[in-house]
């Protein structure tokens, strides 16, 4: 059994096929935005005590369900499932039913398993199931929660790891809600922030030393499962190692310093800036020039740095958040942590203080000679490089 659900909250309400469910919840009308303009403030008069506050949305723990289900083959269970409180009927009813579809799939998925076979070669006849959760409300509107459900049956080794499965839910709408609303990927840098958490002994302390997992580079597939958190975004991919093993799933971690949300370029112009560090002419080279350029593209938040080497013909890309005049940089493509960059200021012409210290701004003479001649570089290329 996966260690995953040792170090997680733990909560329980409806389940499907084990029998127990609470009773259904009446519809309502979905929740009203609870904005308020100045003129429907109600005004108070003397000694008159103001109506309590609106409740706010929240996973809580619930009662921990446990007992044997009425299927064939049976099994025992144990359910800590997330209970949403302080929504409307409507919402806590749509949020139960997408939490009790999984329950039943894994449900499901258990009782039909094949290929298991007790001592004597026959199907088993017992089983367990184990779900918990991991996840909350996050900025008061959007529930967003993993379930963890840990299946075994005897002698099945293709059920015995833990499978990750999320919903998240705009409690305002009861639409349900992708990554991409929280997450621009900023040129794989969402997956290089990935990666290097997956690596870490603290997010997969069973696996993180596995050697397909070392040689995990991004970018990445879209995840198996995910929800966000005041704290962060966390991930869950589908393992390097085979069914059964305790790598099936490999859990990450990032927090939102080092996620880039797309409201922060939504809109916003890119700026350019290139670079020139001991650019001297030379007749002889590809590019018409020896030394080391450097291209710069800011957009919001949003920083790309491409570093080419006109004598060795390597270039390197690096991708990242800027947080005032600070970015934390990743080069692109590789599973190397991130690394703090300073910044000249922290508007949109920010560049990295060595740029300006070590190098100059490159000529309009430079950028047409080495970025259009024949054989040169290619302002196009060099964004497919760093998957702008």
């Amino acid at each position: 059994m996966s260690r995953f659900h040792h170090r997680l909250l733990a909560a329980g309400v409806c389940v499907g096929l084990a029998g127990v469910c609470a009773p259904t919840v009446a519809e309502a009308t979905p929740p009203i935005d609870r904005a308020e303009s100045p003129a429907s403030v109600p005004v108070l008069q003397e000694g008159e005590v103001p109506p309590p506050a609106p409740p706010t949305p929240a996973i809580v723990a619930a009662i921990e369900r446990t007992g044997v289900s009425t299927t064939s083959p049976a099994f025992d269970y144990t359910y800590r499932l997330p209970a949403l409180e302080g929504a409307t009927p409507a919402m806590t009813a749509a949020f139960d039913k997408r939490v009790n579809a999984i329950v039943r799939a894994e449900e499901k998925s258990l009782v039909k398993a094949k290929k298991c076979k007790d001592k004597a070669g026959k199907n088993p006849t017992t089983g367990e199931l184990t779900i918990v959760y991991h996840g909350a409300v996050y900025a008061g509107r959007y529930a967003s929660i993993t379930l963890l459900a840990d299946r075994a049956r005897p002698r099945c080794s293709n059920l015995d790891y833990t499978v990750p499965s999320s919903v998240t839910m705009d409690l305002k709408t009861g639409k349900t809600v992708k990554m991409a609303s929280f997450v621009h990927d900023n040129a794989s840098q969402f997956d290089s922030a990935v990666v290097a958490s997956m690596r870490t002994k603290k997010q997969n302390p069973d696996c993180y030393k596995d050697s397909k997992l070392r040689r995990l580079r991004p970018p990445l597939n879209t995840p198996h499962a995910w929800n966000v958190t005041d704290a962060g975004v966390r991930v869950w991919y589908r393992g390097s190692a085979d069914v059964g093993a305790k790598c099936a799933y490999l859990t990450g971690f990032v927090p939102w310093a080092s996620v880039l949300n797309p409201a922060d370029i939504r809109g916003k112009k890119t700026r350019t800036t290139y670079w020139g560090f001991n650019l001297k002419r030379s007749e002889g080279s590809r590019y018409g020039y020896t030394g080391r350029v450097a291209v710069v593209k800011t957009r919001g938040n949003q920083v790309v740095m491409f570093e080419w080497n006109l004598s060795t013909r390597i270039g390197t890309c690096y991708v990242g958040i800027r947080d005032g005049a600070k970015a934390s940089m990743y080069e692109a493509g590789t599973a190397k942590g991130a690394k703090s960059v300073a910044m000249n200021n922290s508007s949109a012409k920010a560049v990295p203080k060595k740029y300006v210290s070590k190098g100059r701004k490159a000529t309009k003479a430079e950028i047409k000679e080495i970025f259009t001649r024949a054989h040169g570089l290619n302002a196009k290329a060099i964004a497919r490089t760093c998957n702008l």
